[in-house]
């Protein structure tokens, strides 16, 4: 009998030598394995003790609580008890429990009273929306209570009505934490992710939402949503890319319908697709309109600005355009594509401000010889002096001049060289040839081009009317 008592009482010793162990080690679920079989041999204050402590690092408060009660019950008059079992109330913000077990035990009781205090105000307040009070006061409670599911998921909500949306995550992380199976929780975080662009994780949360949660009807339509939403929306990238562009658009209207209120990073993706599609069907107006919201809200938003320049482009808005270029630029230094465009808008701007021989012509840029002449022919007909004689005085210079910009504009567009040196922007009176000098003579000849004399052409030209 004496063997046997011995041996028990080995085997206790073992297994709370192990559990104790496992605890100081961090493993607290072996821990709280150990301790349950101490429980199981010989129920003592001492082992659930033991037992809810390991609940308690392993942040399960509420059967921590519950094995906190169970050693109270049976060891009544320890205020070692009663003391750790207020701090743990305290934690999870049951604030007037914790009040009862330190006044039982005469420890100090301050901090309560001004958790009992944020408490009262916090629930005075609730229900007016004042939210940046209520924030304040909640951040205040959480330094006392941090463990508390009510006030976590108060602060939760009010975080998500001041659109603080990296607070929600933070704020619904730290409650998953200890109450993994918190369906608001992950409804309101996946919501936070979503707002802030990560689809994937909001559909990871919904998902696991609706696991934990089959019944919440919020948070299975705003899933469906979702996915319905990312659908509509790769489908309207797809077809632009294929300049399937009325049904893009068609598909950019129905995403828009399923966007909850205050979206507004995925309202920019969206409008941006939007922008460039109305851009692709030179709907020049609407897409610049697009492109304009979208900067309202994120004047750095790279695609936006360079569709609206574009659209500044085709509107011949060069300083606009130069200015957005200019900032695409800024926004994402290696990008190619920003710094040809900027290039190019540059060079518009340039060319606005000089003559533009083509619209003297009224031809396209892409206009060969052959129309170059028929034009010149028509409007030299037109302005010709001859036909002048009946005019005014006023008139007369007015033709006069005009006569002399077709007989300049079809020299340089009927020169080659002229021709592409206009093109890019450069000045055609310039005796560089709109080229930086290799020496100090100008292309290395001391007397070429550079010299002091000019030929038929410049200033002071002399024109000839030719039809031929």
């Amino acid at each position: 009998m004496l063997l046997v008592l011995l041996v028990s009482l080995l085997v206790v010793y073992s297994d709370l030598t192990k559990g104790k162990s496992y605890l100081q080690s961090g493993d607290y679920d072996n821990a709280i394995l150990e301790f349950t079989k101490l429980i199981n041999s010989n129920p003592a204050a001492s082992y659930y003790h033991q037992r809810s402590i390991a609940y308690l690092l392993a942040r399960k408060y509420t059967a921590a609580l519950s094995d906190i009660n169970a050693a109270i019950n049976l060891d009544v008059e320890s205020s070692i008890l009663r003391h750790h079992r207020g701090k743990l109330r305290q934690r999870i913000g049951d604030c007037k429990g914790a009040m009862d077990d330190y006044q039982s035990t005469e420890n100090s009781i301050e901090e309560v009273k001004v958790c009992l205090d944020l408490i009262k105000n916090i629930n005075a307040l609730w229900g007016k929306a004042d939210w940046d009070d209520l924030e304040e006061l909640l951040e205040e409670l959480l330094q006392i209570a941090p463990n508390s599911i009510e006030y976590l998921q108060k602060m939760i909500q009010v975080q998500m009505n001041l659109e603080n949306y990296e607070s929600v995550i933070s704020f619904s992380g730290s409650l998953l934490l200890f109450d993994k199976f918190n369906s608001d929780a992950l409804f309101k975080r996946g919501l936070a992710y979503f707002y802030t662009g990560e689809d994937q994780s909001a559909l990871k949360h919904f998902k696991e939402g609706l696991r934990v949660d089959p019944e919440h009807s919020q948070m299975r339509k705003t899933w469906k949503n979702l996915k319905k939403l990312l659908e509509l929306m790769e489908e309207a990238k797809s077809d632009s890319g294929k300049n399937l562009l009325n049904q893009s658009l068609t598909k950019l209207d129905s995403a828009s319908k399923l966007l909850p209120e205050g979206s507004f990073i995925k309202m920019m993706e969206l409008e941006t697709v939007r922008c460039q599609v109305l851009y692709k069907m030179k709907n020049i107006d609407d897409a610049l309109k697009a492109c304009s919201a979208v900067l309202t809200h994120d004047e750095n938003a790279f695609e936006a600005l360079l569709t609206r320049g574009d659209c500044y482009l085709k509107l011949e808005m060069y300083e606009e355009a130069v200015r957005d270029f200019e900032r695409a630029s800024n926004v994402n230094g290696q990008s190619s594509q920003a710094q040809n465009k900027l290039h190019e808008a540059k060079i518009a701007l340039k060319k606005s401000k000089q003559k533009d021989y083509y619209k003297i012509l009224e031809v396209s840029k892409n206009a060969d010889e052959a129309t170059i002449k028929k034009s010149f022919r028509k409007l030299a007909l037109l302005y010709h002096p001859d036909k002048q004689a009946s005019k005014s005085e006023a008139e007369q210079k007015i033709a006069e001049d005009k006569f002399k910009e077709i007989n300049e504009a079809q020299e340089i567009l009927l020169d080659p060289e002229k021709r592409a040196r206009h093109d890019r922007g450069e000045d055609l009176n310039d005796p560089s040839g709109g080229h930086r000098p290799n020496g100090p003579f100008g292309h290395g000849f001391p007397f070429g081009a550079g010299g002091g004399f000019q030929f038929p052409g410049g200033e002071g030209r002399t024109f000839s009317f030719r039809f031929g």
